[in-house]
């Protein structure tokens, strides 16, 4: 990743790039992240080989200000540190399968609202059927958890009509969860 900033990004031959949507507390950010080609970009933040800093080529930054007020910038590269991201996934038309049989025994889908900063998710979450969201959640350890079907939305952003996706990621430790239906 040595090209001048000003020349188009050809990956290596053993990476790719995979546009994303990433959300932070103040930002929402989209881009084609740079990874090896083994990885799966989907669920890399729940892997072992998650890294410190996720690279983002061709990146545009939505920064949230005080009301609606917000800006927008434009990057050839931007690293974003993976502790400060708080949900998310790949941009649709990519597509990964999911990391499990959709037909595992004793497992069942709940829909959830999840809110993460101005960020609103409507999605399922995958767990045991003898489980509920609150033995779920006080059970799960891992930092980021999968959502499936999602529909994010802004409650103080109405331009933002709606993004979906099979499937996000987002961090436990910044949202808040609820039944939904």
């Amino acid at each position: 990743m040595t090209q001048p900033l000003n020349s188009t990004f050809e990956p290596g031959e053993d990476e790719k790039l995979t546009p994303v949507m990433i959300y932070t507390a103040h930002k929402l950010i989209w881009g084609k992240a740079l990874s090896k080609q083994l990885i799966h970009v989907s669920y890399w933040l729940m892997s072992d080989m998650a890294p410190n800093y996720i690279t983002l080529v061709d990146a545009q930054v939505l920064i949230f200000g005080a009301g609606q007020n917000t800006a927008t910038l434009s990057f050839s590269f931007l690293n974003i540190q993976t502790s400060q991201i708080n949900a998310y996934h790949i941009l649709p038309p990519a597509d990964e399968s999911p990391y499990f049989g959709e037909n595992e025994p004793n497992r069942k889908m709940e829909p959830v609202t999840v809110l993460s900063s101005i960020f609103r998710f409507d999605a399922s979450i995958r767990m045991a059927t003898q489980s509920n969201l609150y033995r779920f959640l006080n059970v799960t350890k891992e930092a980021f958890i999968p959502l499936f079907d999602i529909l994010m939305t802004s409650p103080v952003l109405p331009a933002i009509k709606g993004v979906k996706s099979p499937f996000a990621l987002i961090r436990q430790s910044t949202a808040t969860f609820s039944y939904n239906g």
